[in-house]
């Protein structure tokens, strides 16, 4: 972890001390300030994570929903530097507001909802706790409603078990049974499949279940524009235990091009690279080099990018076709490659010798 200038945690001691002042007013406004001091990427104190805890007890929501998006952002600042041992004495705080929060008529996370920012609380901060999945698990059965506030707070606890990921180990088999659960709206259960996606290699045997829910989500008369890409992105997440899922994958790639979709399984194959990239470049390059304008071509190239020198011959045979148009497609493709473009150097010393051709990409 990097080390802080002198004086960069003591230029906001004054702040965090007047999270405590008897003053309202003046609370608030210290945590305003700190929450500028930190918009620009800073870290929190120890002191500062402290303050922030004995303020989820203050008697003024606002104040309350200050503390959990403070708290929050520190979890997530500390996931990045691996330093969650800041953030360890939030946990039992914020577990312990779960039971005595409450909750809105819609499932929001601000000051009308303090229930859903401390359950998105826990799910950033709760990494480390043993006590965290089994209290937004409890927190999950007290919504069984089919309103739209209870599904609300459902998928709260679901994203929440997301973010702690493989530090829960109850955490995943919830999850996976909430993707098979039939009874369950496909909304629901594609939320639980992008939570599902955060495990890892751990998630292996879910992928199977996870392909069948795209399937048949797709399938649907009028399916949830969101279910989807929230799958679509869980295999992206899932790295190389996403392979079963890579033949559908590239069905959707050649799908219609002005369909989302289709934009949403480029950009899974583009993320999986390294996994799929022998499969998929051929496919993906005959979609960028054919007639016409592509409405995702910025994401095939992209794609075709991720997958580095395999996509180069490609590439080259396109230079070698003769056909001027894949030619120009395939020199602006090599450029973006960089070096992994070095094997095409002798077809574009060619082409650029090629007096025709040089007349023929001028004209275009």
């Amino acid at each position: 972890m990097c080390k802080a200038a002198p004086g960069y945690f003591e230029s906001r001691r004054p702040f965090a001390d007047l999270l405590g002042d008897p003053d309202k007013a003046v609370r608030a406004a210290a945590a305003q300030a700190l929450g500028k001091a930190l918009s620009n990427g800073g870290t929190y104190s120890t002191g500062e994570v402290r303050a922030f805890v004995r303020l989820l007890d203050d008697e003024d929501p606002a104040l309350r929903a200050s503390a959990y998006g403070h708290l929050g952002l520190a979890g997530e600042k500390a996931g990045l530097v691996r330093g969650f041992d800041l953030v360890a004495p939030a946990v039992p705080a914020v577990i312990r507001k779960l039971g005595v929060e409450p909750v809105g008529e819609v499932a929001l996370a601000n000051e009308s909802n303090l229930l859903c920012m401390a359950v998105r609380t826990v799910g950033k901060v709760g990494r480390r706790s043993p006590d965290a999945v089994p209290a937004l698990l409890k927190v999950y059965a007290r919504f069984p409603a089919a309103t739209e506030r209870d599904a609300g707070m459902r998928g709260a606890v679901v994203d929440a078990l997301g973010e702690i990921g493989p530090f829960g180990d109850k955490a995943l088999p919830f999850l996976a049974a909430l993707v098979r659960d039939e009874k369950l709206p496909v909304v629901e259960r594609a939320r639980a499949a992008q939570a599902v996606g955060r495990f890892g290699p751990p998630a292996a045997p879910v992928v199977p279940d996870l392909v069948a829910l795209l399937k048949g989500a797709l399938g649907q008369r009028d399916p949830p524009p969101e279910a989807a890409d929230r799958i679509i992105g869980a295999f992206a997440w899932l790295g190389a235990v996403a392979d079963p899922a890579v033949p559908l994958l590239l069905d959707l790639a050649r799908g219609p091009d002005d369909d989302a979709v289709t934009r949403h399984a480029l950009r899974a194959l583009g993320d999986l690279g390294p996994v799929v990239r022998e499969r998929a470049a051929p496919v993906l390059a005959k979609l960028h080099f054919a007639k016409g304008e592509h409405r995702q071509a910025d994401r095939l190239v992209q794609a075709l990018v991720a997958f580095g020198d395999t996509t180069t011959p490609l590439a080259v045979a396109a230079l070698k076709g003769g056909d001027v148009f894949e030619q120009e497609k395939a020199v602006w493709l090599l450029r973006d490659l960089g070096p992994d473009a070095r094997s095409a150097v002798p077809e574009l010393k060619r082409i650029a010798g090629d007096e025709n051709t040089r007349c023929a990409f001028a004209r275009n």
